[in-house]
């Protein structure tokens, strides 16, 4: 699977209806670890899931991790798996709601798997 860095996930609010289908992105070696990523982080300080981020990484890379709002803005970049999300944009603390992210990994067999979905930020 190639990394799909032009796809954005699709996050629906408002009064209409709409059918949207977000996937996760499922490793085809049964051998790999299913990585664990959080659906909700509260960045309020305490020191408990203040930061939206994979825990688990051992052998893979991280290739690219994007968080988005519901306009399509790029919030948050990384290739760095030990850099994750504190839930601002440029300085500014961002408001509780849903957010999509994208995640690309490269794993040690040279497979490539897009990870996509949304993350609930509480405060």
């Amino acid at each position: 699977m190639v990394c799909l860095a032009g796809i954005l996930p699709a996050v629906a609010y408002g009064q209409s209806s709409a059918n949207i289908i977000v996937g996760q992105g499922e490793a085809s070696d049964p051998n790999r670890k299913e990585l664990l990523i959080p659906n909700a982080f509260t960045p309020n300080g305490d020191g408990r899931n203040d930061i939206f981020q994979i825990s688990n990484f051992s052998n893979e890379k991280l290739i690219d991790f994007r968080i988005f709002n519901r306009w399509g803005t790029i919030l948050f970049r990384s290739t760095d798996p030990k850099n994750g999300w504190d839930g601002t944009y440029k300085g500014q603390e961002q408001p509780m709601g849903v957010y999509g992210y994208l995640i690309c990994i490269g794993y040690p067999d040279g497979k490539v798997e897009t990870y996509k979905g949304t993350v609930t930020l509480l405060r």
